[in-house]
């Protein structure tokens, strides 16, 4: 059980400290240092034969992941209404002492370029959500859930003779939904879409809806 025990602790303080990472603007850095740390924690500790089955630490299962990502966001900016980025996702999450219910934070970072206009753009986004978890059938599962996230938005152009960059934070509301098909009971592929809405007008980011293709890990 203590091995198992500093796992979830690990995961709950990357859920916990992942507001302040969103509002310092961070990089990966943090979520690679406690992969690396329950990865460690895993090899040294091995599993028990004689682990009491009615210990709910022994129930909890967490989930790591990376995936590949588009996202197109629509903007509130005169001359440039929309952008579409590409990039990746890493995500940390653990059940809710229950198979059914899971809490997870993601990172999320894209880019993009407009070659017409010559304008740059890159969002990086925090996400806090809760995920409702079953099986539509014995080969696929299903995740739906809502959740709050921050992100940060940066366009500017890359002509000499167009002075234009702006910086956004939004805060926002969000919406999951994922399907995957797991290869055994430690690794699954899936899908996932996410919408995400502004939740204060005095910003140029509106919306964005993102599709990812994500490869996750379960221990």
């Amino acid at each position: 059980m203590g091995g198992k025990l500093k796992k979830i602790v690990l995961v709950l303080l990357f859920l916990a400290v992942s507001p302040v990472m969103a509002s310092t603007d961070t990089s990966f850095s943090g979520y690679e240092q406690i992969i690396q740390d329950l990865s460690r924690s895993t090899k040294k500790l091995p599993r028990s034969s004689h682990s009491n089955i009615n210990d709910p630490f022994d129930q909890v299962e967490i989930h790591t992941g990376l995936a590949f990502t588009s996202s197109y966001t629509s903007l509130k900016e005169k001359d440039f209404q929309s952008a579409l980025m590409s990039g990746i996702q890493l995500s940390l999450g653990i059940d809710l002492f229950s198979p059914f219910w899971v809490a997870e934070g993601t990172m999320r970072s894209v880019n993009g370029k407009d070659a017409q206009k010559n304008i740059e753009t890159s969002l990086k986004t925090f996400d806090l959500r809760f995920l409702y978890h079953n099986q539509l059938s014995s080969k696929v599962h299903y995740k739906v859930g809502a959740g709050i996230g921050a992100q940060y938005l940066k366009v500017q152009s890359l002509s000499l003779h167009q002075n234009l960059e702006i910086n956004d934070s939004t805060p926002s509301v969000l919406f999951v939904t994922q399907l995957s098909i797991p290869f055994s009971s430690a690794v699954s592929l899936g899908s996932e879409i996410i919408y995400q809405k502004a939740l204060i007008e005095e910003t140029i980011n509106s919306n964005s809806l993102d599709a990812s293709i994500r490869l996750d890990f379960h221990f």
